[in-house]
């Protein structure tokens, strides 16, 4: 790869691969170049090892209207805040960039409803709930209930 190459990739190396971004990621002795590729091949790799055997366990899942209008809440809510917030999106707006180009990669149908809450109980409800109070998984200490808990759910999808 040559100099021209290598630079580009490394632009886009510290913008972010697949959800992940190099912002403050700096080369050093111990984390050159060859570092950070090997890494943001090593995190791709992982999320295909992980993420087709979701999907070809999911692909045939039914689903109702309710989970698809959840859904789309959901969608709404990543569309606003890729116009709102996403780094990415404003740079492209703000220099004139192709709208098409910058919008496709937002989802085909979205909702947004006023103060929208699931029903409490709600599986939809549970995911909120996960969402508005996140858990520090690293320094929480783990009981047998929640590690009973996390196999009976992981093991049912």
């Amino acid at each position: 790869m040559g100099t021209k190459g290598l630079k580009g990739w490394i632009t886009r190396l510290r913008r972010g691969i697949g959800g992940i971004f190099y912002d403050y990621q700096k080369t050093s002795e111990s984390r050159d170049v060859n570092f950070w590729m090997n890494f943001a091949k090593e995190c791709g790799y992982a999320f295909i090892e992980s993420y087709i055997p979701i999907v070809q366990k999911r692909k045939e899942a039914a689903f109702t209207e309710e989970n698809k209008h959840w859904q789309e809440i959901r969608r709404g809510r990543y569309v606003e805040f890729n116009l709102v917030h996403d780094r990415g999106t404003i740079f492209g707006l703000k220099t004139n960039g192709r709208i098409e180009s910058i919008l496709m990669s937002l989802p085909p149908t979205v909702r947004f409803e006023y103060n929208y809450q699931p029903k409490p109980g709600s599986e939809e409800d549970k995911l909120l709930q996960a969402c508005l109070h996140p858990r520090e998984w690293v320094e929480a200490e783990i009981t047998d209930e929640d590690r009973d808990e996390w196999s009976r759910r992981s093991n049912s999808c």
